[in-house]
């Protein structure tokens, strides 16, 4: 209950009519409730800059309309492309009769009968143009966003509720949601349609932080119905969500639902129903998701692209590749190999997903020794897929030598992860500009359980989540492994060209060099090209056992490497890893605490652990042979403790 006399600002609405980088035109709608008659100043102040207008306002609601021109704007630009800058905006509404016109009083409205009717809205806004781009191409029909008149390809994840009951996520659960977002080069999130509505707390901190936001409306994997009680509701809805989120600019799409359109024609629902069943049903789904949701971003978003549903066409029809955005779960819930994602490729990867266990700590939050098996009642009841621990072990087995214990495995299930999707990505972002996007499924968990998130619900990381801040990196070197051969692509993904040398290496796993070559190349801005096609012959140089090889890709800049990569040319099961970390040293730092590592061996994923609370810069990582590595271990602990429950292990470790 909001108690109140005077005036009361029921809405303040900013529109972007205008934006080039000489001047930006705004509409600012305002409405004002108000208890009175009375002469009153309507304000809006941009970044101390005051827009006044002096009205007769009337007992009731008043609709005020203000044009604001802002001269060499600056613009707003996801954290990867520039600086997310925002206007400050305060909308007041003051009574003028008992002081002089523009004197602002800074009291808010009083009790009955005292004081100065007087209100004020504060808005954050950013000036942008974001839009969906689908045009007919000779492949199909193209779908990808254009940031103030570019093209970006999008990269990031699903994201779900972060808890089961909504009032314990806080403030600060949201800017580290972003913040670990953006710590994985991501520039964008899709809020699924079978969550909620997030509060204003995220979305401030995407718009703060420079991070794209698809959002779904929330309907998923149902029909709904389309009596004329609920379409009213829908209606009522669409419209207090699209107002609400109005001027955030991190909003860049509107999506009507999640999968229904695909569930309809592709999930064998239709049988169950006679004709004029289906025809209602289906009249239901196109006054929900082709009038009223439309209807409502058309009249009440800043200029925000709608998309039907998400994804347009379901898996098994062939112009999901071609047009619109693609759900492609073939490799889950079909069980195709890794290597599909290589060979399909759609213009938008809009979900994909692979399931990993979450970290050991989390596991001991809700197991105890006598659980530690893969089949056992525990952890069947963390895991909500009916396949889904066979479909790890499965995929494990084909990658993986057998592990020696469970807590090994649930090592190796999260590199299974992390290695399926970063293939995805990386052969995505080599079909650039075919393909300009991916977001994954998904992003963070809701409980502890065996998932597809790359963030457990402890907000722990996940081996997926390190390796997609790497796959997701600015400037990447990509390897596409064909039969027999190495295709090298360079790419970047800034606004810049990029000129430096490609340098293509091979060695065995005591660091000895086999092959080496370099190139200097040219980079254009925003493209991915191949620079490099090798055969496993030069690369191998007479040698023999390709097992004992590793590939070392890097893109150096004035000297110094800007990006790199470590590939083999068989699977880790196939490797002859030895055994050979040395721990160096440990220092003591302002927020936690340094580790060195070294080895005279190649060690694959390499895995550090602690029992206490804390966050590791790097994991999951190879150490390469008489590399030295340093890793930071953000925590608040004593190293005491820090140490008495610190491990490191390598893949070989765990056979």
């Amino acid at each position: 209950l909001i108690g109140w006399q005077g005036f009361r600002i029921e809405e303040a609405l900013v529109n972007q009519t205008h934006l080039d980088k000489d001047s930006a035109v705004l509409k600012v709608d305002i409405v004002v409730n108000s208890t009175i008659e009375a002469q009153a100043d309507v304000k809006v102040i941009i970044n101390g800059k005051t827009f006044n207008q002096n009205l007769a306002l009337k007992k009731g609601l008043n609709h005020v309309q203000s044009a604001v021109n802002i001269a060499q704007p600056t613009f707003w630009w996801s954290h990867d492309r520039g600086t997310p800058f925002l206007y400050n905006v305060d909308v007041l509404v003051e009574k003028t009769e008992n002081h002089a016109v523009g004197q602002v009083n800074t009291e808010f409205t009083s009790p009955i009968g005292m004081g100065v009717a007087f209100d004020k809205k504060t808005l954050r806004i950013g000036l942008r143009t974001l839009e969906l781009v689908t045009e007919k191409d000779v492949h199909g029909e193209s779908f990808y966003f254009k940031l103030n008149g570019f093209p970006i390809f999008i990269k990031g994840a699903n994201y779900i509720p972060q808890h089961f009951f909504q009032e314990r996520v806080v403030k600060q659960d949201n800017i580290k949601t972003v913040e670990n977002a953006i710590a994985a080069n991501m520039n964008m999130l899709r809020v699924w349609g079978g969550g909620i509505y997030e509060t204003d707390d995220f979305y401030n901190a995407c718009d703060e932080k420079g991070l794209l936001v698809w959002q779904d409306f929330m309907y998923a994997c149902a029909m709904y119905p389309g009596d004329a009680d609920f379409l009213e509701n829908a209606k009522l809805e669409a419209i207090e969500q699209v107002k609400r989120l109005n001027t955030h600019p991190s909003i860049a799409l509107w999506c009507g639902n999640n999968e229904i359109n695909e569930a309809w024609h592709n999930w064998g629902w239709q049988p169950r129903y006679n004709p004029d069943q289906k025809e209602i049903i289906w009249k239901a789904y196109q006054d929900v998701f082709m009038k009223i949701l439309p209807e409502a971003v058309q009249q009440f978003s800043n200029k925000t692209n709608y998309w039907e549903s998400s994804p347009r066409f379901g898996r098994y029809n062939d112009k999901s590749y071609t047009e619109g955005d693609n759900h492609d779960w073939f490799v889950w819930h079909d069980e195709k190999p890794f290597e599909h994602f290589e060979e399909r490729m759609p213009r938008f990867m809009s979900e994909y997903g692979f399931q990993s266990f979450p970290d050991w700590q989390t596991i001991e939050s809700f197991s105890d020794s006598t659980d530690w098996a893969l089949e056992s009642k525990v952890m069947l009841q963390h895991q909500k897929h009916p396949k889904g621990n066979a479909l790890i072990k499965k995929y494990a087995d084909k990658a993986f030598k057998q592990p020696k214990t469970f807590k090994d495995f649930v090592y190796i299930s999260q590199l299974i992860q992390a290695e399926g999707i970063r293939m995805a990505v990386e052969a995505q972002r080599r079909a650039k500009p075919y393909c300009m996007g991916t977001l994954y499924w998904q992003f963070n968990d809701v409980w502890q359980v065996a998932s597809w998130s790359s963030i457990d619900n402890f907000g722990r990381w996940k081996a997926l989540h390190y390796a997609v801040r790497e796959a997701y990196a600015g400037v990447l070197v990509s390897a596409k492994i064909e039969k027999d051969k190495v295709k090298i692509h360079v790419i970047n993904d800034s606004l810049n060209e990029i000129k430096g040398q490609l340098r293509v290496e091979s060695l065995d796993f005591t660091g000895r060099m086999i092959f080496s070559d370099v190139k200097s190349i040219t980079v254009r801005a925003d493209t991915s090209e191949e620079f490099y096609n090798v055969s496993f012959d030069k690369l191998l140089n007479k040698v023999e056992n390709k097992n004992s090889i590793y590939l070392k890709l890097s893109f150096l800049e004035n000297g110094q490497t800007v990006a790199s990569s470590v590939r083999y040319l068989v699977p880790p099961k196939d490797l002859n890893l030895k055994k050979g970390v040395i721990f160096k040293e440990v220092e003591k730092v302002e927020n936690g605490f340094l580790f060195k590592i070294q080895s005279p061996t190649l060690l694959k994923s390499v895995y550090l652990s602690s029992n206490t609370e804390g966050w590791f810069d790097h994991n999951y990582f190879d150490l390469l042979p008489n590399e030295t590595r340093t890793i930071l271990f953000k925590t608040t602990a004593q190293l005491d403790d820090v140490l008495k429950g610190f491990s490191i292990k390598s893949l070989v470790e765990t056979y």
